[in-house]
């Protein structure tokens, strides 16, 4: 993440002194860093969210990337509008980038037995939930079975499909909003975050209802997923 937000931030001179085949290079660094962003949030809440908040701590944990999405595009318009223009953009989100990695290495635990400051109750609680009381549990990855498992390829079609729409989306709308609809910057920033900020509003309604219904035994962990998840991209 540290890498990333690095090569974010050095992105205008780059560009600058390289020109596109160094613009290129960069952003395929960056993408490839970002691969193991989201793998990394999915284990982490493996370890720290109990089953019965899974749903809402997993909707505020990648609810952070629409409302972060949100935040920029209004920033992001303001700043590219003003006197310092576009590179500020940059040089402010790879800063805040690398403070952000510098203090999740510092303060951040891959576990709840591993924390120096959790307290007691807070760990049994979590351990308990999830079955780890004890320690670290470790099981053996079944890559065979993985790589020839029919369910795991619908899902990284499924999924594969879902990023390719969705950054397509994101690239895209500041164009169609400036050059079809003629917005100008600042308004553009705002029209281009209202999606996400509806997205990211809605996942908290959705997790709650999710943790709801699993808690209450009305319906199985893998048929409330299934639900949703229908309904996240039905309506998309």
């Amino acid at each position: 993440m540290s890498f990333q937000s690095a090569l974010t931030l050095f992105l205008p001179v780059t560009a600058a002194n390289f020109g596109s085949s160094g613009l290129c290079a960069s952003r395929f660094l960056q993408g490839f860093c970002q691969g193991f962003l989201f793998p990394s949030l999915t284990h982490q809440l493996g370890q720290w969210a109990p089953l019965e908040e899974r749903s809402r701590m997993g909707a505020f944990a990648f609810g952070v990337g629409p409302l972060g999405t949100v935040v920029a595009m209004l920033a992001t318009g303001i700043i590219s509008a003003s006197w310092q223009g576009w590179p500020l953009v940059f040089y402010a989100y790879g800063t805040l980038g690398v403070i952000w990695s510098l203090m999740f290495g510092i303060l951040g635990s891959n576990r709840p037995a591993a924390h120096p400051r959790i307290s007691e109750a807070e760990r049994t609680f979590i351990e308990t939930s999830l079955g780890h009381v004890g320690g670290k549990v470790s099981h053996r990855v079944p890559w065979m079975a993985i790589f020839r498992s029919g369910p795991v390829w619908a899902l990284l079609v499924a999924q594969s499909g879902y990023i390719y729409c969705s950054w397509t989306l994101l690239s895209q709308i500041p164009s169609y909003i400036n050059h079809v609809m003629h917005f100008n910057i600042k308004n553009n920033g705002l029209l281009c975050a209202l999606p996400y900020l509806t997205l990211w509003v809605w996942s908290f309604v959705f997790s709650y209802a999710s943790d709801s219904l699993i808690n209450q035994h009305v319906v199985k962990v893998g048929t409330a997923r299934k639900i949703f998840n229908s309904i996240g991209k039905y309506a998309s």
